[in-house]
């Protein structure tokens, strides 16, 4: 999902009125950053989860507070991939920002006012 759906909105036609900027590469590390960011949030939120549930086990437990390092070092991991991947794609994407821009409607939404005037 995270590749296909980032090259479908580079790719996609354009309906009447809708313009998209920057060429294919670049529009691809745009949607792909965005999903990147949702993705590493829910996956961080779950992890904030499981480290308050592992802070609970330490209270209750003195061999729980390993669990709590690990915990807390996997949302330092997180962010830290989060971070790694997202500056690598845009990275990538604004090398190959150019200034084309593309006007719908593209591709089979663009069609003749008359179908049968060919």
């Amino acid at each position: 999902m995270l590749l296909v759906v980032p090259f479908y909105l580079a790719k996609r036609p354009l309906k009447a009125g809708e313009v998209r900027e920057g060429g294919t590469v670049w529009n691809f590390c745009k949607s792909f950053s965005i999903l990147w960011t949702v993705l590493m949030f829910v996956v961080g939120v779950g992890g904030k989860i499981a480290t308050s549930n592992a802070l609970q086990k330490a209270n209750l437990d003195p061999s729980g507070s390993g669990m709590v390092f690990v915990t807390g070092f996997g949302f330092i991991m997180i962010v830290g991939v989060w971070f790694f991947v997202m500056a690598s794609v845009l990275a990538m994407g604004f090398y190959n920002k150019n200034s084309i821009a593309e006007l719908g409607p593209t591709g089979p939404l663009n069609m003749d006012a008359d179908p049968h005037a060919k």
